[in-house]
């Protein structure tokens, strides 16, 4: 199985949960044999986001991202191109809840008219729920592998803690073949 040998982790913070949402900061970090040998991290302003608004006030309390900081980055859309062609590096994508980011970055890609959705979506959330009876949280899981989280929700520092995460879950031997989607099997 050689499905480890080249994937992207990436991982967004966003103004909020739902559909109405926008990705404040992404990252994707490409892995060929172990090594990160192409990073995308970027911030974006978003226009005609109601920085009051509840879902955005609870965000906020996650990542800390506020207007002030975003102040002078671009739109998502000026990035669309880079990143399209970075995700085509690999057909793997690898995510700590990979289901919500995947979702909030296919929302953003439809909202400048481009249509993207993963070939191949692995969640080392989900890999921790079959493997681990402790709390899941990507801090609660990396210390548990040996895999360092410095500065937790911050895009790129998740993104490349989720890389590393699934690397040592598959040398340790535990994700078995049922855990992966059939076309990596």
């Amino acid at each position: 199985m050689s499905w480890h040998k080249n994937f992207l982790a990436f991982d967004t913070e966003t103004s909020g949960f739902s559909s109405n949402d926008h990705v404040l900061e992404l990252a994707a970090l490409h892995f060929v044999d172990g090594q990160v040998v192409e990073t995308f991290y970027e911030r974006f302003l978003p226009i005609g986001i109601d920085w009051d608004a509840e879902s955005t006030k609870q965000a906020q309390a996650v990542n800390h991202i506020t207007q002030e900081q975003l102040d002078g980055y671009p739109p998502f859309g000026h990035h669309v191109d880079q990143l399209l062609a970075l995700l085509d590096k690999s057909d793997i994508l690898v995510g700590h809840n990979a289901q919500f980011d995947a979702r909030m970055l296919k929302q953003e890609f439809a909202r400048v008219g481009r249509v993207w959705a993963p070939k191949i979506l692995l969640c080392t959330y989900e890999f921790e729920k079959r493997l681990s009876p402790h709390p899941r949280k990507l801090a609660d899981a990396c210390p548990r592998w040996g895999v360092k989280l410095s500065n937790a929700h911050s895009a790129f520092f998740d993104a490349q803690a989720t890389g590393e995460l699934v690397l040592a879950m598959q040398r340790s031997g535990r994700i078995a073949p049922f855990m992966l989607p059939p076309a990596i099997r």
